[in-house]
């Protein structure tokens, strides 16, 4: 089995016990890292799928995605 619901929940309980924990700087730099992670998924996964698309239709892409002004 590739994903087991059980251990994906410990891990997240684990996650969220850890978060309690740290200051809110470490907290916002988390944060920062994650969106970045994101951000780069997001990117990849249009160039796959769009391998030929422009760095300029890239952002016009993403921004449409996530309705900022162009």
């Amino acid at each position: 089995m590739i994903f087991d619901e059980k251990d994906e929940a410990q891990k997240l309980l684990v996650s969220v016990a850890q978060l309690r924990r740290i200051t809110g700087r470490q907290s916002l730099e988390a944060m920062v890292d994650m969106i970045d992670t994101a951000l780069s998924l997001c990117l990849n996964s249009i160039k796959f799928e769009q391998p030929r698309i422009s760095e300029k239709e890239l952002m016009k892409y993403i921004k449409n995605l996530y309705g900022l002004k162009p």
